[in-house]
């Protein structure tokens, strides 16, 4: 079968572009890993019609809605190659199948990588979490701590104090001189 469309992602972003691909009438390959970013944290928050939902409801319900378009294909599993060209596009998944189609879409997110620290895996989309849209309200302005990773982790501590105090733990890659703490203080 030859899809008009391959969308490697089958989280919120990939159900999200099937949905209007499919309104479009085409044909839609999503090919999903079962690995989203929020794979830890219990429910989703800052999704328009899934707010506080259960993470597993929210998807259960997003493929639900889209399993009533026929041309919808899934297949489980994860993208290991992609080649050709527009037109013509090859996909070969993890258990060998070799997927064709027009377009290919990624809809792959990004990967946290964390520090090694004892406790943070554990506590990953519990306590510890990469979001604050996503998780700072439930927070109820309680403290907050950026462990830094580089120059760029003071971007993060100005975001986050909408939601709360921040610590910043320097986590020896970071310096902070007189004016960048006045500033934090301010």
């Amino acid at each position: 079968m030859h899809h008009d469309v391959i969308i490697i992602g089958g989280s919120y972003s990939g159900m999200s572009a099937a949905l209007q691909l499919l309104r479009a009438r085409r044909d839609v390959l999503i090919i999903d890993a079962g690995r989203p970013r929020n794979l830890s944290a219990s429910h989703v928050h800052a999704v328009l019609g899934g707010d506080g939902m259960a993470r597993e409801a929210l998807h259960a319900a997003s493929g639900e809605q889209l399993s009533r378009y026929p041309t919808l294909h899934w297949h489980e599993g994860e993208a290991t190659k992609a080649s050709g060209a527009q037109n013509d596009f090859q996909v070969t998944t993890n258990d060998g199948m070799v997927h064709k189609g027009r377009r290919v879409l990624l809809a792959i997110g990004v990967s946290d990588t964390l520090p090694a620290i004892p406790g943070i895996a554990e506590e990953w989309g519990r306590t510890v979490f990469h979001c604050p849209y996503c998780h700072g309200y439930e927070l109820d302005q309680g403290a907050l701590a950026v462990i830094a990773i580089g120059a760029r982790s003071l971007d993060q501590v100005h975001l986050l104090t909408d939601w709360g105090p921040v610590t910043v733990f320097c986590n020896r890659v970071l310096s902070l001189g007189q004016a960048v703490r006045a500033d934090l203080v301010r």
